[in-house]
């Protein structure tokens, strides 16, 4: 027995086969359309294309953007465009900016030719603004734009081993002259007597040898050096408000922003708590510290980067 399709069902199928090349028609002219539409100039930028949403961690660096043709656009539709263009979700919160005296309308102008997207970045940051610094936090799922004092106020504190730099290696003085000749004379008259010999020691300690400092002297000085050397600012111990130093047994407890972490830069023994993943820059960090990609910084420390000082 044959059955028979419904008139409307056979209606439609006439309709989807007669539309079968225009549907391909469009299809095709939506995708050039796209394409043009990736090139054209839109309100002072010149699009070079978009992607899918890539890891910053993996991305930042190796990702060029060709070309790069910017002019009097405003600084949120242009930071909406290196997100589109690289397919790296940028984190800004606006208000913080405003706050911070940084306006959000500001026409920037750049024009440039096979760039790598991290310096792309860091040149419009120092284009927004000269009297605020602002720098980028990179995490695993996107990077952050903040100011140099939002990040201070975001500390991560971190362990580090330092018991190799405070160790005292010993300095022998007055070192043994061996006689080969006499060595050699007395081995083939048959040795020594069997006789017990006196213990004797190769070398010998100077009775004038420099008081040696203590573990915590040393370990201070190395927190010294720290405070003095990496953002003197920022530090209890100089009259800052969020960060500090301290040594205790061998290694340095360190409370302080991700960007000054990835400026002391050696090895990590432990972790602390914070409000995001630790940061390969500036501030940022996890609990408990995960590996992630990082160039140049400690494993445990995420990407930091694009600090603009004034």
């Amino acid at each position: 027995m044959t059955r028979r399709l419904p008139a409307v069902a056979l209606s439609l199928v006439a309709l989807l086969l007669a539309a079968g090349p225009a549907a391909a028609q469009l299809s095709k002219e939506q995708l050039d359309k796209v394409r043009k539409e990736r090139t054209a100039a839109k309100d002072g930028i010149t699009y070079s294309g978009t992607s899918e949403a890539k890891s910053p961690t993996r991305h930042l660096y190796s990702t060029i953007i060709d070309p790069v043709d910017i002019d009097s656009a405003k600084a949120r539709d242009v930071f909406r465009w290196w997100s589109n263009t690289t397919g790296i979700p940028l984190v800004i919160n606006w208000r913080e900016m405003e706050a911070a005296g940084v306006d959000g309308d500001t026409a920037i102008d750049l024009h440039l030719r096979n760039t790598p997207a991290s310096a792309v970045l860091s040149l419009l940051l120092k284009s927004l603004t000269v009297d605020q610094p602002l720098m980028y936090e990179v995490t695993e799922h996107y990077i952050r734009i903040l100011t140099k004092d939002e990040a201070n106020k975001d500390t991560v504190t971190l362990v580090y081993d330092v018991k190799d730099l405070i160790t005292k290696i010993p300095n022998f003085k007055n070192a043994p002259v061996f006689d080969l000749n006499s060595a050699l004379s007395n081995t083939s008259s048959g040795g020594s007597s069997g006789g017990a010999q006196s213990a004797t020691t190769l070398f010998t300690d100077e009775a004038d040898s420099e008081p040696e400092k203590s573990d915590a002297e040393k370990g201070e000085e190395i927190a010294s050096l720290i405070r003095e050397l990496i953002e003197p600012t920022i530090w209890q111990e100089l009259g800052g408000q969020h960060s500090s130093v301290k040594y205790f047994h061998g290694r340095l407890i360190v409370k302080a922003p991700r960007y000054v972490h990835a400026q002391i830069g050696f090895p990590v023994t432990g972790g602390g708590t914070s409000s995001s993943r630790v940061g390969r820059f500036s501030s940022m960090s996890p609990v408990p510290v995960k590996k992630t990609d990082v160039a140049g910084v400690r494993e445990n420390i995420d990407k930091v980067g694009g600090v603009q000082g004034k």
